[in-house]
């Protein structure tokens, strides 16, 4: 399930984006190493491709996972948040009645 804070992001559109701008080594088939944007922690931090064509993150010295998504998001190298407005009951009717 899909956490509506940190949305997925699709290998294909994000992961050269961080193996380039974080200069990540291939090390695995797949998997991707180098300095966490977090921690700084040197070769502690990857990303892999998941089941579902997901990038996942992780790094094994501060295990930050949301720090983690918030420095990627800040530089532009993960999916924003989606913005959703919330409207009660009562400001959908007066919406309908506006536009009548």
């Amino acid at each position: 399930m899909q956490n509506t804070k940190f949305p997925n992001a699709n290998w294909d559109q994000y992961s050269s984006k961080i193996i380039s701008a974080l200069s990540l080594k291939k090390t695995a088939i797949g998997e991707y190493h180098g300095a966490c944007p977090v921690c700084q922690g040197v070769d502690r931090f990857w990303i892999k491709e998941d089941a579902q064509n997901c990038v996942m993150v992780s790094c094994r010295k501060c295990s930050d996972f949301a720090g983690i998504k918030d420095a990627l998001r800040n530089q532009n190298l993960w999916t924003k948040i989606q913005s959703m407005r919330v409207f009660s009951k009562r400001a959908l009717d007066l919406i309908r009645i506006i536009h009548k």
